[in-house]
């Protein structure tokens, strides 16, 4: 189960008291994470995986440190100017070195040093390579026939391997729980993508049945309840493949039938908690904006399933039930920096695009020039734009709506993480940056609404669409 975010930094106050205590070093369990920061934009940064969150502050030289006792081997999301995952083992003393100018330079530059560096230098950059060499091209590569997209995908693993070996070459002694399957990992990574080239050809007559037998032998082999795999990244998206392509073969018509069918299957195959939550999550999460979760579904299963199963997807859903596309929309009680309230009703009879930010998320930061484009695109249509800052701290959010001249609408909720705006929209569910689209009425379009680098069409359409009243340029 995903962790709220309140909860997590609940947890994290706990933490940070504790860590408040003096530590000695040396002991093993007392592991030191580090950095050094170009360009640094932002006064604190934070680490956090699914039951920590741990902030410090950054100094104006850019640098900052983390001391904290760690029990086992575990991963972590760094986030700061931009974000990466962290490999950490107790005892580690781990530095990270980087110019923060851009995304760009940030994954040119990042680099670690220090007890726990190589592990880290490795799977950083591996996911640039995976995303240089495959997810960075995945559209050419599912135009390629079957064959060549085999050949492709080999090529791209072998590439992997090779850099898995010279890095096992050149670290003989560097054991990490990833690391030492990370032949698996890529040998997951390659299985999943063919199941996804098959979807992807499933209407095209050309799909040969050398290719079906591969799925079907890939299908077939899948171990669900790999215990020490339940971590792997790869792993967790080829099961979840897995139940995609079982329900597409039943020839199953329908989001709600599809759904049913997932997650009593789910309940029947699954006995490692983390995968059963990762798929109901991932099915839930897809279908709940259709109205797809009801009474009735809720009923059908609940004779189908055992109790736990059941109040894990039902707990799962209902984080999301409240922003049901076509359902009325959550009011609101927003601030701007004169702390002047605003609610739904100061906008109605106006389409509301909602961006929900903070002035440390880099993949928000990296939305606001889109979003500046959108609102001079369509000024004069009856659609308000608002920008939502979850910032703690009041100064940060002003310097950074200065900073990137984000106009119009600037309003956060008077508790942050901690607010009514965060429950009443599922943000514990969804994360930032998040995005919605309510219209003139109050009503829901899109709960889970497209980044504004990806919204411009569905904005063109719902506001010049004849059959939608007072939409019409004014």
């Amino acid at each position: 189960m995903k962790t709220s975010i309140l909860t997590r930094i609940i947890f994290g106050i706990m933490m940070i008291s504790l860590l408040s205590c003096s530590f000695n070093e040396t002991q093993n369990n007392v592991t030191i994470f580090s950095g050094a920061i170009e360009n640094n934009a932002t006064s604190e940064v934070r680490v956090e995986n699914k039951d920590t969150v741990i902030i410090t502050g950054v100094d104006t030289n850019g640098t900052f440190k983390f001391k904290f006792p760690l029990t086992k081997e575990s991963t972590f999301e760094y986030i700061g100017n931009e974000m990466t995952s962290i490999y950490l083992s107790p005892g580690d003393s781990l530095h990270l070195s980087v110019d923060a100018l851009d995304w760009r330079s940030f994954d040119k530059t990042l680099t670690f040093s220090g007890k726990g560096a190589p592990k880290n230098n490795y799977l950083f950059r591996k996911s640039l390579l995976v995303d240089d060499l495959f997810e960075s091209n995945k559209k050419d590569f599912f135009q390629l026939n079957n064959n060549d997209f085999l050949l492709a995908i080999d090529s791209v693993c072998k590439i992997l391997n090779d850099r898995y070996d010279d890095f096992h070459k050149e670290y003989p002694n560097e054991k990490y729980g990833l690391l030492l399957l990370e032949e698996e990992s890529i040998d997951y990574l390659k299985k999943n993508s063919i199941i996804q080239y098959y979807f992807y050809k499933r209407g095209d007559n050309n799909t040969t049945e050398e290719l079906s037998r591969i799925i079907n032998e890939i299908i077939s082999g899948i171990n669900l309840n790999k215990e020490e795999h339940k971590n792997i990244g790869s792993y967790q998206q080829l099961i979840i493949s897995y139940f995609d392509y079982l329900a597409f073969k039943q020839n199953i018509e329908g989001n709600k039938e599809k759904l049913f069918f997932v997650l009593t299957e789910t309940d029947k195959k699954i006995h490692i908690s983390e995968i059963k939550v990762q798929i109901a999550h991932e099915f839930i999460e897809n279908y709940i904006g259709e109205n797809t979760w009801n009474d009735e579904i809720i009923e059908k299963l609940k004779n189908k399933i055992n109790p736990d199963s059941y109040s894990l997807y039902a707990e799962i859903a209902s984080e999301l039930k409240p922003l049901s596309d076509g359902a009325k929309s959550p009011d609101f009680q927003l601030y701007d920096k004169r702390h002047m309230e605003y609610s739904l009703n100061n906008f109605e009879g106006n389409y509301i695009y909602m961006d929900v930010w903070t002035s440390y998320c880099p993949p928000c930061l990296k939305e606001v020039p889109y979003f500046e484009q959108l609102k001079q695109k369509f000024r004069g249509y009856n659609i308000i734009f608002i920008s939502v800052s979850l910032d703690r701290k009041e100064n940060e959010w002003l310097s950074a709506v200065s900073k990137f001249n984000m106009t119009d609408y600037q309003l956060r909720p008077e508790k942050d993480w901690s607010s009514d705006f965060v429950n009443d929209f599922s943000l514990n569910y969804y994360g930032i940056p998040h995005y919605v689209l309510i219209d003139s009425q109050g009503v829901m379009v899109k709960s889970n609404a497209p980044k504004p680098s990806e919204a411009n069409k569905l904005l063109t359409e719902i506001l010049t669409e004849s059959t939608h009243d007072n939409v019409y340029k004014k």
